[in-house]
């Protein structure tokens, strides 16, 4: 994946050591933060009158989730994230595939609905796969969708949902 960082370099990044090397720490850390504080601003919109597409979140929610977090990593200039979608496993109690989305970016593997999983935390961000996201096949790849590429049924509520998000975000940013 090659992205431009918040240095404005571009990366091509196959392993921890050349995350390392390309995404400055500054940019690091600015990424956890901001992964951090959008799930903050997610619980506290889901906590109040949320759209109903939102209403089980974490479960359910994830692909949902990643491209919400796509579209606000790049409005604020962290870069395009790949959506990793579709990927599933055979469930632990023998019944359906679990199914599962996240996002990549520079390296990174980051996972605001892991959670919905036992025994995994709220958020995964991690350079490269973690064993809980290896356990996951058929994975799908594709680049954040702008709004401008989405069906006007699916924008129309993802408009509404980001709205809310953001507002959230920006009241605990003050």
């Amino acid at each position: 994946m090659t992205t431009g960082g918040a240095e404005g370099a571009t990366c091509r990044l196959r392993s921890f050591h050349a995350f390392t090397s390309c995404m400055t720490e500054l940019s690091l850390a600015r990424v956890l933060e901001e992964v951090k504080a959008f799930r903050a601003a997610v619980e506290r919109y889901v906590a109040g009158e949320p759209h109903q597409q939102m209403k089980d979140f974490p479960e359910g929610r994830c692909k949902l989730t990643s491209l919400l977090l796509a579209r606000h990593l790049a409005e604020r200039g962290l870069g395009d994230s790949m959506l990793i979608a579709n990927a599933a496993r055979p469930a632990s109690d023998g019944g359906l595939d679990e199914t599962h989305a996240w996002l990549e970016l520079d390296g990174l593997t980051i996972d605001l609905t892991a959670d919905q999983f036992p025994n995994q935390s709220a958020i995964i961000v991690t350079a490269g796969e973690s064993p809980f996201h290896r356990s996951f096949s058929g994975q799908t790849q594709s680049r954040y969708m702008r709004p401008d590429e989405m069906s006007a049924d699916f924008r129309r509520f993802f408009d509404i949902i980001y709205e809310g998000i953001e507002e959230e975000f920006d009241r605990q940013q003050r």
